[in-house]
């Protein structure tokens, strides 16, 4: 498996019952995205009619689906990174509520263990640096200022160019999209983009992912000052530790009439994690998903 999933086993000898339970998993995935939605504009807003808080309680109450999603995207799971405290929070979680609901372990528990290798990232063993010459005249911050899309080893001290040029070079790039064309660039060893939606690369490790060139996204407000560099140096060091991590699958099981036919169904409930008090709680990537295979159980 490449992420910490949660898995729910169908075994039913009849297919209309299958189909049934994936028309209830795409009714709620829906309720969940509208959910999600509902908690964004309610940060905006605010109910002072207090006359009515008493007869209004049980409508108020929050419904199960709420509370799965508030959880999973709480400061508790803190954006669910693989190998951290907060993945584990997650998984022990969900295979509490696969007890509540009353489905069966896949074998003597929920919980299904492997070992993936896992990039762990020390904001204290990376840094981003802008020189003039020998001058250090601006220092960026992990997690702060910039965070890494595709990050390996690296030293580095490159001019920083806004198009390719015949030397090597670090490329500051507005739209993330074009970054991919630059890849394979002789030239090109550094990727700097424009970081628009506050997005997050996963932590995986990958051996590809060695040859591929480093690349980092920074912040709109830095975007817009990093732009008066062009011209000058970037220094890029970074210590990355590669580590064996023990990852947990949590499956269940609904037994049907027969074992003669399956149906798996899945949903990933690992997110990127965080970096100090930032987190990337992950709401549609994919507490969302996970939430609805719960509610349709």
């Amino acid at each position: 498996m490449n992420t910490p999933r949660t898995f729910i086993l169908l075994v039913r000898g009849v297919f209309h019952k299958r189909d049934n339970y994936m028309k209830k998993f795409k009714k709620y995935r829906a309720i969940g995205l509208f959910l999600i939605c509902i908690f964004i504009f309610a940060g905006c807003s605010s109910i002072n009619n207090k006359n009515h808080d008493t007869q209004n309680a049980s409508k108020n109450e929050k419904s199960q689906i709420e509370k799965d999603i508030e959880y999973l995207t709480s400061d508790i799971c803190a954006g669910r990174g693989p190998g951290t405290e907060g993945n584990e929070q997650a998984a022990n979680y969900i295979a509490e509520r696969f007890n509540e609901i009353g489905l069966e372990p896949l074998k003597k528990d929920y919980v299904l263990t492997y070992t993936k290798k896992t990039e762990k990232i020390d904001p204290n063993k990376i840094t981003l640096e802008v020189l003039d010459g020998s001058n250090v005249v601006d220092t960026l911050t992990y997690g702060r200022d910039y965070i890494e899309v595709l990050l390996n080893d690296t030293t580095l001290t490159l001019p920083l160019v806004i198009s390719p040029c015949d030397y090597e070079c670090a490329l500051l790039v507005e739209d993330p999209k074009e970054s991919a064309q630059y890849r394979n660039n002789n030239y090109v060893k550094l990727i700097i983009q424009k970081n628009s939606n506050n997005s997050r690369g996963g932590s995986f490790y990958n051996d590809f992912l060695q040859n591929y060139i480093p690349s980092i996204s920074v912040f709109p407000e830095t975007y817009e000052n990093i732009q008066k560099y062009i011209g000058k140096s970037i220094r890029l060091d970074a210590d990355i530790d590669i580590e064996d991590e023990i990852q947990k699958n949590i499956a269940g099981v609904i037994k049907g009439e027969n074992s003669s036919n399956a149906l798996v169904i899945s949903a990933h409930y690992d997110h990127v994690g965080n970096v100090g008090d930032k987190i990337w709680r992950g709401a549609l990537d994919n507490a969302s998903g996970v939430c609805a295979m719960l509610e349709a159980a």
